[in-house]
């Protein structure tokens, strides 16, 4: 290979030159206000966003049910419980079959949101105006479960108890001699959740298998939400209506899916006061 021809008269280019160390530099003090100057505008604000309702403390929350165990009983929180209690309901119409989600909380009885039943007669997109049975199936956690190994229940609507102002729908075991046992039943909380604490629902979507989707509450000011409601970000499909949420550290029901809004994307739940409420003056 040929070499290009240098001049050897030319000027060799210049190399790099060295990079001069650099002092290491003292640390600045913190700088002082000068005396009578006004305080910064963010003087005094809370570190964590105070939430929009009020709310207690996550461990100051009080619980309620039915079989309420101690936590000096040795009680945990378990998601098993949680998944055994949850159920996917068929209501089955005239127009067709109909999935929501609902949760028990006493040893007959089932709690279900009211825009399920009977709110599904008034649904003009479904075009039903007969309800012929109701029931809810327990234990469908499999994609695969083909052969039906679930034991499944059939529900009668408590129109008394059932409405529209509460937003609940309660059923009861059609067969007065049967009971759901006893760690079906779930806690029922008595406040609204906390945006700052992690909630999880747990629904049937679109009929399917039980998914769990892991969420919060968001502080959103009440005058921009449905009456006895509160904002959530649980993904949510179609047989999650009436799906209970709940608070991850306590293992209690604080919410029940209530509706989904395509056009905003907004998601909205019932809190369970009420229903709380009335577990009380059952005692």
């Amino acid at each position: 290979m040929t070499l290009p021809i240098r001049n050897p008269g030319a000027t060799p280019p210049p190399g790099p030159s060295p990079v001069e160390p650099q002092q290491a530099r003292s640390p600045l003090p913190k700088p002082v206000p000068p005396a009578g100057s006004p305080p910064p505008r963010n003087a005094g604000a809370p570190i964590d966003p105070t939430p929009t309702v009020d709310v207690k403390p996550l461990e100051e929350m009080p619980y309620i049910s039915f079989a309420a165990p101690a936590y000096s009983d040795g009680y945990e929180v378990s998601v098993i419980n949680n998944m055994r209690g949850t159920g996917r309901i068929r209501v089955t119409t005239d127009y067709g079959p109909v999935y929501c989600s609902g949760f028990v909380f006493g040893p007959s009885v089932v709690a279900t949101s009211y825009a399920c039943v009977p709110g599904i007669l008034e649904d003009p997109r479904v075009g039903a105006t007969k309800i012929e049975e109701i029931r809810i199936v327990f234990d469908h956690v499999f994609p695969d479960q083909r052969l039906w190994t679930a034991q499944g229940y059939v529900l009668t609507l408590d129109s008394e108890l059932s409405s529209r102002e509460t937003g609940l729908a309660i059923l009861h075991i059609a067969d007065p001699d049967t009971n759901f046992t006893a760690d079906r039943i779930q806690r029922v909380g008595q406040a609204t959740p906390d945006p700052r604490a992690p909630l999880y629902m747990l629904g049937f979507p679109r009929g399917g298998s039980m998914q769990m989707q892991h969420c919060s509450a968001l502080p959103t000011d009440p005058a921009y939400l449905p009456a006895k409601a509160f904002e959530h970000n649980c993904l949510s499909d179609y047989g999650d209506l009436g799906a209970p949420i709940f608070d991850a550290g306590t293992g209690a029901v604080v919410g029940l899916h209530l509706s989904h809004e395509l056009s905003t994307g907004r998601r909205f739940a019932q809190h369970m006061i009420d229903l709380a409420n009335w577990i009380g003056d059952q005692q």
